[in-house]
């Protein structure tokens, strides 16, 4: 039981028990500072996760981008190519009429066109991990890949907001605690501990008040090097992640590499094919004529 003193011996005595928790709350404040309880680190982690979401979406949308390209080339590829076709045969319908009617030998001027000209296999080869890079393929694996980062990025946030609430949980936890001690001070101040017992009992609480700080603090500690350790595991799943997709975005500007050549190769060969047409129109007509000269 704590019993004021008389008025005329509260001052002497009251000094030394009131310097003495006041020297408590001080060192206890400086163990806090030492030991940097803060949630900037967690904050700097939630940025650096925001940024690292954005990247992938910047690197996926640049491989949207290739795969359209790849798809539109494929497209412009298919339609020269039926276009050839067409004329192709619009050319052997009219030597075949001339066959019939000018009873002529076509076999000097037949045209066949490859049928692989524009296969699967000549325009497409296997890609290194084993995967057909069609572009729907393609397309399913980016699919995939995006799943897998925002499942890992709703996890991250998932993760922080339990951090935050833990933290900021313990953060009112030290506070209440931290208030109690210098409400156990402000008694002290404003009383005299009648004995040696009291003063000790006070005492004793205010030391249990300080390992309990202790002991959140440690358990923030833990909490922080969790954050840390799946913030690390999480980076190089993303670094893993963007190797593969820089993969994808090579092996696609290769594949547009390689329908630029064969539209290439197309164009001469109907440069080609449109002088050979022309050489045996003219060679038809010579025979035609000399036919015609000998009736």
């Amino acid at each position: 039981m704590i019993r004021r003193p008389p008025r005329s011996t509260q001052a002497k005595t009251l000094f030394p028990y009131t310097t003495l928790f006041r020297s408590g709350n001080r060192e206890l404040q400086k163990k806090l500072d030492q030991r940097g309880f803060n949630i900037e680190s967690v904050n700097d982690k939630i940025e650096l996760q925001t940024k690292i979401a954005s990247d992938r979406d910047g690197v996926a949308s640049n491989i949207e981008k290739l795969r359209n390209s790849n798809k539109s080339l494929d497209f412009d590829l298919k339609k020269i190519y039926q276009s050839l076709l067409d004329l192709s045969m619009q050319y052997q319908s009219t030597i075949e009429s001339l066959s019939v009617l000018r009873d002529v030998d076509i076999s000097k001027i037949k045209f066949n066109l490859p049928k692989d000209l524009i296969s699967n296999d000549k325009r497409r080869s296997t890609f290194f991990l084993h995967i057909e890079t069609s572009p729907i393929k393609i397309q399913k694996e980016l699919l995939y890949i995006n799943a897998q980062i925002n499942e890992n990025i709703q996890n991250i946030q998932l993760s922080n907001a339990k951090v935050e609430n833990s933290i900021s949980y313990l953060q009112q936890e030290i506070k209440n605690k931290s208030e109690l001690i210098e409400q156990l001070e402000n008694r002290c101040s404003e009383t005299k501990i009648a004995d040696e017992t009291d003063k000790q009992k006070l005492q004793t609480l205010i030391l249990q008040q300080e390992i309990e700080i202790e002991k959140l603090e440690s358990r923030i500690s833990l909490m922080n090097q969790s954050a840390n350790d799946y913030l690390k595991e999480t980076e190089n799943k993303m670094k893993q992640v963007s190797t593969k997709l820089d993969s994808y975005k090579e092996y696609v500007g290769a594949e547009r590499g390689k329908l630029i050549s064969k539209v290439n190769q197309i164009v001469e060969f109907v440069t080609s094919f449109t002088k050979n047409i022309d050489g045996s129109l003219n060679n038809l007509q010579k025979e035609i004529d000399a036919k015609l000269s000998d009736v």
